[in-house]
C-alpha cells in the first residue's frame, strides 16, 4: 500500500475516534449534570414554550378542517400558514381594526369568557372590517408573535374551472390570481368576517381540486434591531436589501428575532481548521474553556490556526454563526451573543 495512502487512511479513523470520544465525554457530562426529573419544578408556561417547535412539527394540517370547532371549544387550533400547519390561541382580550389609523388598530378589551363573546363583540363594532388577534401556541402575549386573523384565503389549485365553482357555491368571490404564483386564487367571503373564512376553510377542505388552503394572516410591521457593524450592511444573507444587484428580502430573516433573542446561552462548536479565539470581532463570545487542537503536537487548548493563509476556513465560519453584533466593527453573527468553542481537527 503506497505511504501516502496508508497516513491518509491512518488520519481518517484518527479524526473519526476523536469525534465519538468528544461525543461521548459531551454525553457523559450531560447525563451528570441533568438534575432527576422528580427534583424539578415544572413551570407549564415554560414547558409548553419548550414544546412548541415540535407541536408545530406535529401539527397536522387536516385539523385545520376543524379549526372553527375548536376555536369556539376554547381549544388550540390548527391553521396552514406560509407552508406548514401551525397550532394558535385566541386572544380574548383584544381585536384589530384594520380600518384605524396604524396606531389604534389594536383595540385592548377587558378579557372575554370565551370565542363567542369576542365574535358579539367584533360584530358591534363592525365584523367585516374587524380581525381576530391569535398567537401561535406557547407564545401568548408576545407583541411580536401576535397575528391577525382577518377574512382572506389562499387556495392552490389543481383545477381552476372546478375551484370557482366551489367558490359560487360556498359564498366566497374570487379577489386575484398572482401572475407570480401560478395556479393561487385570493379568495374571501361575500359576508362575515374570520368566521365565515374559518368555516369556508372546513367546506373547502379535503376537495380534489384544491392542493393546499390556508388563511393569509395580517402581521403589523415593527422596527427590528439592526446592528452597527461595519460591514453588516453587505452581509446580503442576513439582510438582504438588492445590494449587489440581489432580490430584496431573499435572506434568512433573522433580524425580527433579534429584538428578543441574540442566542444567549448557546454554546456552537466549530469543528474544522481552526478558530482565532483572540481576533477582535470573535473574541467577546469565545468560551474561556473547552477549546482543543488535536492538531499540534502535543495537543493543547488553543484551536488557533498555526497558518492564517492556509487554515482560515473555520475562522470564517466562527463569524458567520457568531461574530459579535453591535460592536462597530467588522460583521454581525447570526447569533450574535452565542458562545463559541474551537475545536482544531484538520
Amino acid at each position: 500500500m503506497p505511504t501516502n495512502t496508508f497516513f491518509k487512511i491512518l488520519g481518517g479513523l484518527t479524526s473519526l475516534v476523536l469525534v465519538m470520544w468528544v461525543t461521548q465525554e459531551a454525553v457523559q457530562e450531560i447525563q451528570q449534570n441533568t438534575p432527576k426529573a422528580s427534583a424539578i419544578e415544572v413551570n407549564p408556561r415554560k414547558q409548553l414554550r419548550g414544546l412548541n417547535s415540535i407541536q408545530q412539527v406535529r401539527a397536522n394540517p387536516e385539523a385545520q378542517a376543524q379549526a372553527w370547532h375548536d376555536l369556539m371549544a376554547g381549544r388550540p387550533f390548527v391553521l396552514s400558514v406560509d407552508g406548514r400547519a401551525q397550532r394558535f390561541t385566541l386572544s380574548l382580550s383584544e381585536l384589530y381594526l384594520t380600518a384605524a389609523a396604524t396606531d389604534k388598530r389594536f383595540q385592548k378589551l377587558t378579557p372575554l369568557a370565551n370565542a363567542q363573546a369576542l365574535i358579539q363583540a367584533a360584530k358591534e363594532l363592525n365584523p367585516e372590517k374587524t380581525g381576530w388577534v391569535i398567537y401561535p401556541e406557547g407564545h401568548e402575549d408576545e407583541v411580536q408573535s401576535r397575528q391577525i386573523l382577518h377574512k382572506r384565503i389562499h387556495i392552490q389549485t389543481t383545477d381552476r374551472e372546478r375551484t370557482v365553482a366551489l367558490l359560487k357555491t360556498h359564498g366566497l368571490k374570487l379577489i386575484s390570481e398572482p401572475d407570480y404564483s401560478p395556479g393561487s386564487l385570493i379568495v374571501e367571503p361575500l359576508q362575515g368576517g374570520p368566521e365565515a373564512a374559518l368555516k369556508a376553510l372546513e367546506q373547502l377542505s379535503g376537495d380534489p381540486s384544491i392542493r393546499s388552503i390556508g388563511p393569509l394572516l395580517l402581521r403589523q410591521m415593527q422596527k427590528h434591531a439592526i446592528p452597527n457593524d461595519a460591514l453588516f450592511t453587505s452581509q446580503w444573507h442576513l439582510k438582504n436589501t438588492g445590494q449587489g444587484g440581489g432580490k430584496v428580502g431573499a435572506d434568512m430573516n433573522v433580524t425580527s428575532v433579534w429584538d428578543t433573542y441574540k442566542g444567549q446561552g448557546i454554546k456552537i462548536a466549530i469543528v474544522d481548521d481552526g478558530l482565532q479565539i483572540l481576533h477582535p470581532d470573535l473574541a467577546p463570545n469565545a468560551d474561556s474553556a473547552n477549546h482543543y487542537d488535536w492538531n499540534d503536537f502535543p495537543n493543547d487548548t488553543n484551536p488557533a490556526p498555526s497558518n492564517l493563509a492556509e487554515d482560515f476556513h473555520g475562522t470564517s465560519v466562527g463569524g458567520v454563526a457568531a461574530a459579535r453584533g453591535n460592536n462597530f466593527l467588522g460583521v454581525s453573527g447570526v447569533a450574535p451573543e452565542a458562545t463559541l468553542i474551537g475545536f482544531r481537527l484538520i
